[in-house]
């Protein structure tokens, strides 16, 4: 994150593919997990989460999960 300015936004899938790491669980969802409960106990770490709506390559509106994560 320090390589983007402190700031890193995307999916949780978005930041597993692109974590280098041998420690990260092998699923997006528990990275995701394992992060919030971090930035609970980390007082400089800021976890947030919203939802996102965007229409498809067909036209058809969607939504992700989007994380914003700051140091």
């Amino acid at each position: 994150m320090s390589e983007r300015g402190g700031t890193w936004t995307g999916t949780a899938t978005d930041l597993h593919e692109q974590l280098v790491s041998g420690f990260k669980p092998g699923r997006p969802d528990e990275l995701s997990k394992f992060l919030k409960d971090a930035a609970e106990h980390v007082p400089d770490f800021i976890y947030e989460s919203e939802t996102e709506r965007f229409k498809d390559a067909e036209g058809e509106w969607k939504s992700r999960r989007v994380l914003t994560l700051s140091v």
